[in-house]
Parts: structure tokens; sequence; C-alpha cells
């Protein structure tokens, strides 16, 4: 078993070092499943002018069943446990070569994609976007669990605070739902007919994944003109 784990590391390098048609797959998960990539995006502006050089935009996606970087992956978890520090070097260069193919050759393209997504198609003549950056391009295997659970409360104005009892549901929504597979509001409506305290004012929930597959950070001018 070993040897044959040795054996995919080996091809395992091949396969990346190919950087400019791995390149291309990125671009490509983005542009053809666009509907189902995250983007988050946050700037501030003075007198027009962006005021930092920090990360704000992200875009977020898992490869599809077609990505060249679904085996990959698959290729890099089944390894991990023979990988050697000098292997995560050469990864780590490898994936590097990646970005900068990516920064030379798909970084532009992601504009008009930007201007749609982040900015609701405002005109060029507002907002010129003259400049985008790629700061970090993270790629890995996600975690059993992705996602985080996110409730849902509507508390009324007259009461201040219901003394915590509501605050402390979502660890054990989460172990009821992966336990069993039962929809977030079904469990909730459980707990309202039992009357549960905790849930008192909880109104529904809801899954948002948080790991990706994909993660392209970046720095992008978005200044007025």
């Amino acid at each position: 078993m070993k040897d044959q784990k040795l054996e995919l590391k080996q091809k395992l390098a091949g396969k990346l070092s190919d950087s400019q048609k791995i390149a291309k797959d990125i671009y490509l998960s983005i542009v053809d499943n666009i509907d189902i990539c995250e983007f988050d995006f946050e700037w501030d502006l003075s007198d027009g002018k962006m005021i930092s050089n920090a990360v704000n935009t992200s875009i977020k996606f898992d490869f599809p069943t077609n990505s060249i970087l679904k085996p990959i992956l698959l290729s890099l978890e089944q390894v991990e446990d023979v990988l050697t520090d000098e292997d995560y070097d050469i990864l780590s260069g490898l994936f590097q070569n990646i970005s900068e193919d990516f920064r030379n050759n798909y970084l532009e393209k992601l504009k008009p994609i930007l201007r749609n997504k982040v900015l609701g198609d405002a005109p060029e003549n507002v907002f010129p976007m003259e400049e985008i950056k790629l700061v970090s391009m993270d790629i890995g295997n996600k975690p059993p669990c992705d996602y985080v659970i996110v409730v849902q409360r509507m508390v009324p104005q007259d009461v201040i605070a219901d003394g915590g009892k509501s605050g402390k549901v979502t660890e054990e929504l989460g172990e009821i739902h992966a336990a069993t597979g039962k929809d977030l509001n079904d469990i909730i409506a459980e707990f309202k007919e039992k009357g549960d305290d905790r849930f008192k004012y909880v109104t529904s929930a809801y899954k948002r994944q948080y790991w990706f597959e994909c993660q392209l950070n970046l720095w992008v001018d978005y200044s007025t003109i």
C-alpha cells in the first residue's frame, strides 16, 4: 500500500506541473459554474478612492466533476500521510506556478464577472476597475463538515433578553441533523412542540457552506471617477 502511495505521489507532482492547463481549468470552473460561486466583498472609499490594499473580494467555489483538479485533490488526500517536508515544499512551488499562470493569463478576464456580480453591472465610466491583484489562491480538500448553521430569531421588541435560553441551540441542531439527516426546520418544529424554551424565538435555520475547494482572494480597485 505504501509503495502505491509513493507511486501516486510521483504522478501527482507530474499532473500539477502543467500549471497553464490547471490555471485554465480554474478559470473555466468559475465561468462555467458562475451561479454556484460565492462572492464576498467589502471595501471603503475616501473621496472616491480606495483607502486600503487589503483583500476586498473573494471568489469561492468547488470544482465541477469534470475539472482536472477533482482527481488531483483526491490523490492529495490519499497520499497525505506519506508526504515529507520536501514534498510539501515541492507542492507549494507547483501551486505558486499555478497562481502565477492564472495571474498572467486569466486575472483580467475576471473583471466583467466582478462588474456583474459585485457592482451590479455599474458602468465602466463610473467604476473603471483599473487594477486587480491576485493576493492568494487557496486550493485544497474540504473537511467532512463544510458548512455552518445559521439560526434566525425574531425577538419581540418588548423582550430585552430571554436569559440565554435560545442562545445555545446551533450545536444541538447540527448534531441532530448530522446524525439523522432531518431538515433543520423540522427539528426546530419538534422542539417547539415539546415546549422547549430555548427555541421560543427561533424562527428558522439554514446551512451555509463555509469551506470550499478553491478560494481566490483579490484586491480590486473599486475607485469611482
